[in-house]
Parts: C-alpha cells; sequence; structure tokens
C-alpha cells in the first residue's frame, strides 16, 4: 500500500468509521507508513538519483490526519466517560428513589403506578457492562424484588407481572441452549455475555418459582461456563509462554537502546532492528497481561526513537557544517577544471573526491545541488583529458616510428672504436630513446624488450671487466655533473676528492677496528667460528670498498688532468648532457648528486651486481 492509499484509507475511517474499533487496523497503516517512510530515507542516503528525484513530500498529510483521528478518539473517550458517570449518577439516583419507596410504608399501597414509571427510567438509561454496572443493575434487582416482596396490592396483578418475568425468563434459558450451540470459542463467550446481561436485567418472578427457575438458568450455563473455562485453562500455558517472548522483545529494545549509537549507519542498522522486533511482536498475537506489556513495549520503542530524533536533530546541525565545506570544496574544483596539467590536476581531483567523500552530506536540499555543480566540475576536467589522449595516438605512432629506427641504428651500430667512446655512443643512444616519448600501449612492451636485447649484444661485445666498468661509469657520472656547473668545476672535483679521502680513512679505520677484534681470539683462532666468520666477511667487504674508493680517486684525478678531453665531450654530446642536467637539477645539488653517484657505485660493488645488467641500467635509465 502506497502513502497516498493509507492517507486516504485514515481519512475514510476518519470521516465515516469508527475510530476506536478501527484502532489496530490505524495502528498496522500508521506502521506501514513509517516502514515506507524507513525505506525511502534509506534510499536517499545510498542513491544520489533518488536525492535528485522530485518525489511529494505525505508526511504533513499524514500527521494531519493521524493527529484528527487521535483529537476524535479523544473525544469519543471523554465522551464516554462523561456519559458513562451521567449514567451512574442516574441510576443511583432511581435506586434511592425505589429505596425510599420500599422503606416507606405510607406511600407502598399507592406505588404500584410509580414503580412501574421507575422501571421505565431504569431500561431508558445506558445498559453497563463492566463491574459497576453489573452491581447496580444487582442493587436495582434487590430493591425491585423487596419491593413486591413486601408491598400490599393487587395480587393478581403483582402475579401477572412475575408471569410475564417467568416467561421472559424461560426465554433467556431457552436463549442458553442456543447459545451453548456455538463452536467458535470466542463468539461463544460473547453471546453468553449478552444473555447474562438480559438475565440480571429480568424482573422477578413467583417467590416459590424464584429458586426453580434460578436453577434451570445455573444450570443451562454449567455447560458453556465449563467449556469456556476449559478453553483458557488449555490457552493460559500457551497465553504464559506468549507474555515471555514479549517480555524478551522489550529486554532487547531497552539493550539496544542503551548502546552507544554514533553515526549514521549504527542508527540506520539498529532502527531495522527495532523495526524487526516490533513485527515479531506483531506475528506473536495476544497473551496474558497484554494491555500491561504493551504499555511497556511501546514505552520502550518510544524512548528509542525518541534518542534517534535527538541524534538526527544534532546531525542535522553537522550537515549545515558540511554544506559550507563542500561549498567551498567545490569552489576549489571550479578553479582547476581547465587546467590542462593532467598528471597534477588528477591528483587534485582525486584527492577532492577523497575529501567529499570522508566529509558526509550536507542537508537535504543543498546536497542534491552540490553534487551535480562538483560532478559537473570534475566531468568537465576528465573529458577533456580524455579527448587529449584521444587525440595523442598519432603522437604515439610516431614516437614509436622513432623508437623502431633508434633500434636499427642500435643494431647497426659499430663498436671498433675504444671502449671509452663506444660507451658513450651507448649512452648517447639511451638518452635519445628516453628523450622520445611514449609509445601505444600495445607496443611498449615488444619495443623494451627488443632495445634491452640489442642492448645487452652492444655491452658485451665491449668485454670490459669490473674495473673498469665502473671507471667509466663513474666518470660519465661526474663528467655529466660537472657540465651542469662548469665555473664551479674545480671547487668540486676537489670537495669530492675532500670527501672521498674522508670515506676512505673511515673505511680503513673499520677494518683496523676489526683487525684488533680479531685479536682477541688469539693466536689460534677457529675458522668455523661464526663470530669469526662474520669479522672476516666484514672485513672483506670493507677492503673490497676501499679498493673502490682507490678507484675513483683515480677517476677524479683523471678528469681533472683531461680538460681539452671533457670539453670536446661536453660539446659533442650537449644534447644528452642538457637532459641529464636537468634531471639532476630538479632532484639535488650538483655537489649532492655526485656524493650519491660515489656511494652508488660503492654498493653497486659491495653487491656484485652483473656487469652488462649494471651498465645497461646506467645508459637506458626508467622505462615508460
Amino acid at each position: 500500500m502506497k502513502e497516498q492509499q493509507i492517507i486516504d484509507r485514515l481519512q475514510s475511517i476518519l470521516y465515516e468509521g469508527d475510530v476506536i474499533r478501527a484502532e489496530n487496523e490505524i495502528e498496522n497503516l500508521k506502521n506501514q507508513f513509517q516502514e515506507i517512510k524507513q525505506y525511502q530515507d534509506q534510499r536517499r542516503n545510498f542513491d544520489f538519483d533518488t536525492l535528485l528525484a522530485d518525489k511529494p513530500n505525505y508526511d504533513q498529510g499524514f500527521d494531519e490526519v493521524v493527529h484528527k483521528i487521535k483529537i476524535k478518539k479523544e473525544n469519543i473517550l471523554l465522551k464516554r466517560k462523561n456519559l458513562k458517570e451521567i449514567t451512574v449518577s442516574e441510576k443511583k439516583k432511581i435506586i434511592r428513589d425505589l429505596q425510599a419507596m420500599v422503606e416507606n410504608p405510607q406511600t407502598i399501597n399507592r406505588s404500584f403506578e410509580h414503580v412501574k414509571e421507575i422501571q421505565q427510567r431504569w431500561s431508558a438509561t445506558n445498559r453497563l457492562n463492566d463491574d459497576e454496572g453489573i452491581s447496580l443493575q444487582n442493587q436495582f434487582n434487590y430493591q425491585l424484588e423487596l419491593f413486591y416482596h413486601n408491598v400490599n396490592i393487587n395480587k393478581e396483578l403483582r402475579d401477572l407481572d412475575y408471569t410475564k418475568n417467568l416467561e421472559a425468563k424461560k426465554i433467556i434459558i431457552a436463549k442458553v441452549d442456543d447459545v451453548a450451540k456455538i463452536e467458535d470459542i470466542r463468539q461463544l463467550d460473547s453471546a453468553w455475555k449478552r444473555v447474562q446481561a438480559e438475565w440480571r436485567s429480568a424482573g422477578p418472578v413467583p417467590w416459590d418459582l424464584k429458586d426453580e427457575i434460578n436453577d434451570k438458568y445455573f444450570e443451562a450455563n454449567k455447560e458453556i461456563k465449563a467449556k469456556i473455562d476449559a478453553y483458557y485453562e488449555e490457552r493460559r500455558g500457551e497465553l504464559n509462554e506468549k507474555l515471555k517472548l514479549k517480555i524478551a522483545l522489550v529486554e532487547k529494545v531497552n539493550h539496544i537502546y542503551g548502546k552507544e549509537i554514533v553515526n549514521n549507519k549504527t542508527w540506520k542498522t539498529n532502527t531495522e532492528a527495532i523495526l524487526l522486533i516490533q513485527k515479531e511482536w506483531r506475528e506473536i498475537g495476544f497473551s496474558t497481561e497484554n494491555e500491561t506489556i504493551w504499555n511497556v513495549f511501546r514505552n520502550a520503542c518510544d524512548a528509542f526513537f525518541a534518542k534517534k530524533r535527538e541524534f538526527y536533530e544534532a546531525l542535522d546541525s553537522q550537515r549545515e557544517h558540511n554544506t559550507q565545506l563542500k561549498a567551498s570544496l567545490i569552489g576549489r574544483a571550479e578553479e582547476i577544471q581547465n587546467d590542462n596539467n593532467w598528471k597534477g590536476t588528477t591528483e587534485k581531483f582525486l584527492r577532492l573526491q577523497r575529501e567529499w567523500k570522508e566529509l558526509g552530506p550536507a542537508t537535504m536540499t543543498e546536497e542534491p545541488k552540490l553534487w551535480k555543480r562538483f560532478r559537473n566540475a570534475c566531468d568537465k576536467f576528465f573529458m577533456a583529458k580524455r579527448e587529449y589522449y584521444t587525440s595523442q595516438d598519432e603522437v604515439q605512432i610516431q614516437n614509436q616510428q622513432q623508437k623502431e629506427a633508434l633500434i636499427v641504428k642500435l643494431k647497426s651500430l659499430d663498436l671498433e672504436a675504444s671502449p671509452e667512446e663506444s660507451f658513450k655512443s651507448l649512452k648517447e643512444i639511451g638518452m635519445q630513446w628516453n628523450e622520445i616519448g611514449f609509445v601505444p600501449f600495445d607496443k611498449k612492451d615488444d619495443l623494451i624488450t627488443r632495445y634491452r636485447a640489442e642492448m645487452d649484444v652492444k655491452y658485451k661485445q665491449l668485454k670490459l671487466n669490473d674495473e673498469e666498468r665502473r671507471k667509466l661509469e663513474f666518470e660519465s657520472r661526474v663528467k655529466n655533473l660537472i657540465k651542469g656547473d662548469e665555473n664551479n668545476a674545480e671547487r668540486i672535483i676537489s670537495s669530492e676528492r675532500r670527501k672521498i679521502r674522508e670515506r676512505m680513512d673511515k673505511v680503513r679505520g673499520d677494518i683496523n677496528q676489526y683487525e684488533n677484534n680479531l685479536g682477541f681470539f688469539g693466536d689460534n683462532i677457529d675458522e668455523k667460528n661464526p663470530l669469526v666468520k662474520d669479522v672476516k666477511d666484514r672485513i672483506r667487504k670493507l677492503r673490497g670498498q676501499l679498493q673502490n674508493l682507490n678507484v675513483q680517486l683515480g677517476s677524479m684525478n683523471r678528469v681533472e688532468i683531461e680538460p681539452e678531453e671533457e670539453a670536446a665531450a661536453v660539446e659533442e654530446n650537449s644534447e644528452a648532457v642538457a637532459v641529464e642536467n636537468t634531471a639532476a637539477s630538479e632532484e639535488a645539488t650538483t655537489e649532492t648528486k655526485i656524493e650519491t653517484a660515489v656511494e652508488t657505485t660503492v654498493e653497486a660493488s659491495v653487491e656484485t651486481l652483473a656487469v652488462e645488467e649494471a651498465v645497461v641500467s646506467e645508459v637506458t635509465g626508467e622505462e615508460e
């Protein structure tokens, strides 16, 4: 049933139905409306399309009709209460009038017609089926019987009235027999109560037949009473079990109410749990102490939803704050939406999107508008980026052709010159390769594999040993770094020579320390001792480092004494050097880069990397 159908049905009950009898139906309709509303709230939190949709708000219409039903119900109950008070007052007044007639002997002989009038007044009052009404009926019957017993009136008239009452009670006894045939226990119980009310309102019978007619009545009721008592006795255990189930549900609600719930997701989870508990409650049905346990359960649920309302009132304040933060975030996104620095701006947009997600929702009215603006800014940038890279296909094909040509050039390269010149030629080809740029993604791996294979072949043809390879590698690095700052070349060389010597002194000191440590083991050193073996391994590595530092120091001297050759190399490879100097200037100063080159060479020597792999890595650099 949709929201509008529920509201229409409630309005029909309000204006055409009995709101008291339809109380259960009204409660079911209210629960259905709340379940629909809860489901829509869940969708709004997770589905932006639902947020954007312009859906009608039925809350106001629903609240108005429920409020009107509540007012009408209260008015009816108040009227019934007032009517009951009036009826009780009238009945008590009638009983007092009848009692006064019975107790006043001067009026008894003249009061038969007055008694009939009193009986008519009594019959005209509303029937009360509660305990107080039954008590008043018994008082009236008692006073009426006293009147007929004590009054000295025309015996024929009295006997005629008694006879009429006797016939009426016989009819009632016959009705009892018909009621006893009803199979449904609830219908039987209801019909039996109506018959009992008729019996209590019937007048007195002849005095000598009073006990007989009463015995017949009570005998006729025995079967019905036994059947009803047996039914409720049989169900008492079942109803008690249902009461236990309802008590358990109340405890569950109280447990959920006692939790510390601090976020929207947890509130939704616990609200769903409460709604499931309410559904279980409805499925249990009637139980002993039904009204009492219902009031306890309803109060527990009301307390939970009141606590939930307080949370969302505080959340609304947070959403107001989120609205301002999201507006500021959108301003940042709109400022960079036209930026064509694709990589950097992409990272910025990804950060903005993470911030958006972490902020939480804005107010219900502003969230769709803010989201639309933010999404438009993101879409504008990423659409432009997609169009740009789509247009790069032709450029990448040209890059592929250039790299294909470079592989052919590498394959045909003659390495008959000196190892130093051949090394420079290979390095120049490596720099040209890195300058070309991106190629189509599906061609990248094949090109890199072929390029590296050709490089491996060429470096194997150089037949450099470890020492020669390290010399060339170190000299190349130092020369390229100096080219970035030629005016301070002498100062740089002097500074780096000093640093190398300091490192050599430190390595010598470490070697001396380890050798002294070996002296503690005495003359008969056990070579299998793990400590001895570890110390000797360390000494061997340090000596290798010292040898490498000697090689580097010699390379520094070679750089210093060959300025003309160095200048020629600078002029010959100016384009390649410019590329390397650009990369170096982005990361650190010239002195720091030389120190890094020294440390890298030492580390490479300690780890004994393969000659060919190290050289190829140096020349080719990082691939795409």
